[in-house]
């Protein structure tokens, strides 16, 4: 505050400034400064999520939404944005297209590879006979990933245990 007030137009104290009021939950003053670093043109990805989260926090949800879409259109999209998104649909009671911005948010964060260390905790536990363990973490790979590969592999530890019921089971709801 003492910067500024001599001096209002330093950017870098002001993207600190929005900053902290962002940490301290101060909305208005988020507001206010954000949106002078936009008529000043400076391009500040943290101070602009800051911005468009205060526009939320302060139930201004069109301008919230036209920030994120500014952002996203200008290559500062991110996870943190689209969430934003999300939250303001879901203020405006457009719950599918909120979903629909949660499924983007739940995709970025879940890496492919994971089914890589589902799959080998798998083979450990059918190597030591744990096979319901075995199971339980093809179900887990198969519930995140839908991947019909999971179902294939887990039929094959049933397979392994002889039980060709339940392998079968497995078998025929990889091939459809």
């Amino acid at each position: 505050d003492e910067f500024l007030k001599p001096d209002s137009s330093d950017a870098n104290v002001i993207n600190k400034k929005i900053a902290i009021s962002h940490h301290k939950k101060e909305h208005k003053q988020v507001v206010r400064w954000g949106e002078k670093l936009r008529r000043d043109s400076v391009v500040s990805f943290y101070s602009y999520m800051y911005l468009a989260y205060a526009y939320l926090n302060t139930k201004e949800i069109e301008k919230s939404i036209a920030l994120c879409n500014w952002m996203n259109e200008n290559n500062m999209g991110a996870e943190h944005i689209t969430y934003c998104l999300a939250l303001c649909y879901s203020e405006k009671e457009d719950y599918v297209r909120s979903n629909s911005l949660l499924d983007e948010c739940i995709l970025i964060n879940l890496q492919d590879q994971a089914k890589t260390y589902f799959r080998a905790k798998a083979d450990n536990y059918a190597l030591m006979k744990l096979y319901p363990k075995a199971v339980k973490e093809m179900d887990t790979s198969y519930y995140i990933f839908s991947d019909p590969v999971d179902l294939y592999l887990t039929g094959k530890i049933y397979d392994d245990q002889k039980n060709k019921t339940k392998a079968s089971f497995y078998y025929k709801k990889y091939l459809s």
